[in-house]
């Protein structure tokens, strides 16, 4: 058997140990700290034209702020800032509203920054005031290219619910 010494110039592999050993240990830091909630509605039926028309399988094509719901390391491909917005009539009765409003910003501390906001809600019928409710969640997103073939993205997600 033949082995090849591995050229590691400048420490690249090193740096590419270090900050996957940092962002699995800010992972399981904040996981062991979060309070388990249910998933609100708004995350079945998922956000953008494109991925809701391709069945959600829109991890691997990701683009757009749409990302930041379905794989927030997909994020790293963008290459200028983007701004996305979807509303819908829930089921076409006039009762139930949908938004979506996402914001991404590559080239912040090294790579892409994203904010979105999901609100789902009954609308504003006065004779429709027992039935007021609303979920809104909101997710910030940080992606990091770490090689041509690797990147890493987190999500940070905020879960609000009036009833």
């Amino acid at each position: 058997m033949v082995f090849k010494q591995i050229d590691d110039s400048g420490g690249k592999i090193m740096k590419i140990i270090k900050i996957t050993g940092i962002f699995l240990i800010v992972n399981l830091f904040i996981s062991g700290f979060s309070i388990p909630a249910q998933a609100g509605v708004f995350d079945k039926f998922g956000v953008g034209a494109r991925p809701i028309s391709m069945g959600h399988t829109y991890i691997a094509c990701g683009e757009g702020p749409e990302t930041i719901f379905y794989n927030p390391a997909g994020l790293t491909l963008e290459k200028s800032p983007e701004l996305s917005a979807m509303y819908a009539n829930l089921y076409s009765l006039d009762l139930l509203n949908y938004y979506f409003l996402g914001l991404l910003y590559p080239g912040i501390a090294y790579g892409t920054i994203g904010l979105s906001m999901i609100y789902l809600g009954t609308s504003n019928n006065p004779s429709l005031a027992s039935l007021d409710h609303s979920q809104n969640n909101i997710l910030l997103s940080y992606a990091y290219r770490l090689s041509p073939y690797f990147n890493l993205g987190l999500n940070i997600k905020a879960f609000f619910v009036r009833s």
